[in-house]
């Protein structure tokens, strides 16, 4: 019995205040439940990082297909395409093996393509510099902090 009355002393001592304090203690213990719920859903949002940078505008509905397939969250800033940062890696292998984004720089895959039976030496060499230029581009333009890379090479005759 005695530690019923020692538990339910503070809330008597809450009865006797006049209505105003308790209105304001009400408020206050209010306040502080919804700011500590806002902090823990803030705070289990996950992290956005780009998954492609200045991505063009034809191919935005194709890569949030993808992204929508894969039940991903997503986010568009500016031509920025921004996914948690836990899924970055595997969403870009999952585009790549699309053949996603298809459009900016082009690399080796230009060497796929079909050229005249009269091609000249000059031209290969020409193509396949190209695609070099194009390849180190696109891994320079992939580090962190770069916004743009453009590569030119010059390579010495023999």
């Amino acid at each position: 019995m005695a530690d019923q009355d020692a538990l339910l002393k503070p809330f008597r001592s809450l009865s006797r205040m006049p209505a105003v304090r308790q209105l304001g203690l009400l408020i206050g213990l209010a306040f502080s439940v919804a700011l500590g719920v806002g902090l823990v859903s803030w705070s289990q949002e996950p992290n956005f990082v780009p998954l492609v940078a200045n991505l063009p505008e034809r191919e935005i509905p194709a890569v949030v297909s993808v992204l929508e397939g894969e039940g991903v969250k997503y986010r568009m800033q500016g031509s920025s395409l921004l996914v948690p940062a836990g899924e970055v890696h595997n969403l870009r292998i999952k585009l790549a093996g699309q053949g996603l984004p298809k459009g900016g720089l082009r690399g080796f895959e230009l060497l796929d393509e079909e050229q005249g039976f009269g091609t000249s030496s000059f031209l290969e060499t020409a193509r396949f510099n190209q695609a070099l230029e194009g390849e180190l581009s696109k891994s320079v333009a992939a580090l962190d902090g770069v916004k743009n890379a453009r590569v030119h090479l010059a390579i010495p005759k023999r």
